[in-house]
C-alpha cells in the first residue's frame, strides 16, 4: 500500500486514573501494523498517574497529542470533546484499560469502504488476555429492535468511523444518548453501518462489577420493583424524549422497532405496556432462549427496566453473548 494513499486515523483516548492498565493499552495503540495519524488522549482530572505515563509515551512517540480537563466531565461529554479535536480522516475510539489486536485498525480501515461506521467484535478477559478463543456457536446480530430497546450493541472501543459522522450528529442526540450509540443510531439510519465479524479488541473486565453484576442476576426481581417505582411523570418524561428523538431516525420498514419506539416516546404507562407485548412477541431477538419462562417475564417488562436501572437490563438481558464472543 502507497503511503499516499493511506487515510488518516486518528485514535481517541479518553483516561481517568487508569494508571494500572494504560501502559498495556498504549502499547496495543503504538505497535499497530496500521500507521496512526495522531494519538488523541483526554484526560478527565486524573488523581493518580495516569498523566505522568501518557507525557512518558509522548516524549517517545510525536504524535500523540495530550490534553488535560481543568473540570470533570465525565466520560461520555469527554469523548465528545476530544472527538471535536480531531484532524484525521477516520476516528478509532479506545478505552484506557482494553487491549488491541495489532492489526485492528488495518482491517477496520480495510474493510470500511463507504460506509460511516463499521463496528468488529471483542473478547472479555480479566487479568490476561486468552491464549485461544473459542468460536462463536453463533453470530450476534443486531437487529433493530434489539438496537433500541437494549440501546447496545455497538460498543466504541470496537468501532472505526468517518470524522463526517461526528459532524452530521445533532446536539440534542450528543446529549441525550451514550456517545456510541448515538453515533450507530445516526450511521444505523443512514444504512450506513458494517458489522465486521471479527474479535479485534481484549475488553477488560473487573473482577468487583463482574460480582456486583452476578448479584444483580441472583437478586433481578429488584431490577421489577426499581421499574415499577420509577413510573413517575418525571422518569416518563424523560424516556419518552429521548425515543421522541429517535423516532426520525428509525426506518418504517422495521414496523415493529418503529412502533416501540412510539410507544415508549407517549410518555404514558399504556405505553410501556403495549411496547412490552412487542418485546415479548420478539423475544427470540433479544435472548435465544424463548421458552423458558424467566426470559418470556424478562421480555415482557424489558421497557419498565428502563425505568429503573439499566445494569438490570444488561445483566438480565444477554450481556455474555454481546462481550462473550
Amino acid at each position: 500500500m502507497e503511503k499516499m494513499s493511506l487515510k488518516r486515523v486518528s485514535v481517541v483516548l479518553c483516561t481517568y486514573n487508569g494508571e494500572k492498565y494504560i501502559r498495556e493499552q498504549l502499547e496495543s495503540i503504538v505497535s499497530q501494523t496500521y500507521p496512526i495519524h495522531e494519538l488523541l488522549i483526554q484526560d478527565d482530572c486524573s488523581t493518580d498517574a495516569t498523566p505522568l505515563i501518557i507525557e512518558e509515551y509522548k516524549e517517545k512517540y510525536p504524535f500523540i497529542r495530550f490534553y488535560r480537563n481543568k473540570n470533570n466531565l465525565g466520560f461520555n461529554r469527554n469523548f465528545w470533546k476530544a472527538f471535536e479535536k480531531v484532524t484525521g480522516d477516520y476516528i478509532a475510539i479506545s478505552d484506557q484499560d482494553d487491549i488491541w489486536v495489532d492489526t485492528k485498525i488495518e482491517v477496520l480501515v480495510g474493510c470500511i469502504g463507504n460506509y460511516l461506521m463499521v463496528y468488529a467484535d471483542s473478547v472479555s478477559f480479566f487479568d490476561k488476555i486468552p491464549s485461544y478463543v473459542a468460536a462463536r456457536k453463533e453470530e450476534f446480530v443486531l437487529t433493530g429492535l434489539r438496537f433500541i430497546s437494549l440501546q447496545y450493541g455497538v460498543l466504541g472501543h470496537d468501532c472505526l468511523m468517518r470524522k463526517e459522522l461526528i459532524q452530521i450528529t445533532p446536539k440534542e442526540v450528543r446529549e441525550k444518548f451514550v456517545y456510541d450509540f448515538a453515533l450507530a443510531l445516526v450511521a444505523r439510519s443512514k444504512r450506513s453501518l458494517l458489522h465486521k465479524v471479527e474479535n479485534l479488541t481484549y475488553f477488560r473486565r473487573h473482577p468487583h462489577a463482574s460480582s456486583n453484576l452476578l448479584q444483580n442476576v441472583k437478586g433481578g426481581f429488584r431490577g421489577y420493583l426499581d421499574g415499577f417505582l420509577s413510573l413517575g411523570k418525571r422518569n416518563r418524561l424523560e424516556i419518552s424524549d429521548r425515543y421522541r428523538l429517535m423516532l426520525p431516525y428509525l426506518s418504517m420498514e422495521e414496523p415493529l422497532v418503529y412502533q416501540y419506539a412510539l410507544y415508549l416516546s407517549s410518555g404514558r404507562i399504556l405505553g410501556i405496556f403495549r411496547a412490552g407485548w412487542i418485546t415479548y412477541v420478539c423475544r427470540s431477538e433479544l435472548r435465544g432462549n424463548t421458552k423458558s419462562i424467566m426470559n418470556k417475564v424478562r421480555a415482557y417488562f424489558l421497557p419498565l427496566f428502563l425505568y429503573g436501572k439499566w445494569k438490570y437490563i444488561r445483566s438480565l438481558w444477554g450481556e455474555k453473548t454481546i462481550l462473550d464472543k
